[in-house]
């Protein structure tokens, strides 16, 4: 599974984009919001890539794996990332993590077939009792939560509800969180993510 963040540029088109502006991931200046698609797709992003719409990540990764899509950009702009996997047939392979309660059971009330991972009180002590209330069914805590235990894992698990962790990079954490039983690991490190595990099943 991959993660990504979706903006929307000063014309409403969805682009994926990690910051609020494109000055450290590309060779320009300014915010998303403040530029027109056609801008951000003048700017070099590395290695000769452009800035990628939505669409062009939908096209290219749909069906091949599962996506976690970083939402910031809501109400109308939200409802077409949704109908995009819709009519890619892929949303059953996707979830939409976002923070904003009023979205949340926004779109969960029109579209109660959506994955959401809500962010909304990550960091505190009720964030499954608010999570539960908002009807999302992922939870993303993030990794210094001071709930994070196995007791609280075990509790996720018994509400039907997923835990995947914000995140680790170094293999002593992804093997702490691996004996909590959370159910994926965010990284920024898929390299050594992969060849911790790869060891731990030979070594198993």
């Amino acid at each position: 599974m991959i993660e990504f963040d979706v903006r929307v540029s000063k014309d409403g088109e969805l682009v994926v984009m990690h910051d609020p502006t494109v000055d450290r991931t590309t060779n320009g200046r300014g915010r998303v919001d403040k530029l027109t698609l056609r801008e951000l797709k003048r700017l070099d992003a590395g290695m000769g890539e452009t800035v990628p719409t939505f669409s062009e990540v939908i096209e290219e990764l749909g069906g091949k794996i599962g996506m976690n899509i970083h939402m910031y950009a809501y109400g109308e702009a939200l409802d077409r990332a949704v109908e995009a996997c819709m009519e890619a047939d892929i949303l059953d392979e996707v979830f939409f993590a976002f923070s904003d309660p009023a979205e949340i059971r926004r779109l969960l009330r029109q579209r109660p077939e959506v994955y959401v991972c809500s962010g909304y009180r990550a960091a505190e002590e009720d964030y499954l009792e608010a999570s539960r209330e908002l009807g999302a069914k992922i939870l993303q805590p993030p990794i210094g939560a001071s709930y994070l235990k196995a007791e609280w894992v075990e509790k996720v698990h018994e509400k039907g509800m997923v835990v995947e962790v914000f995140w680790a990079d170094t293999v002593e954490d992804m093997l702490r969180l691996r004996s909590l039983g959370v159910d994926g690991i965010l990284t920024n490190f898929p390299d050594i993510f992969i060849e911790t595990f790869r060891r731990e099943r030979t070594q198993g």
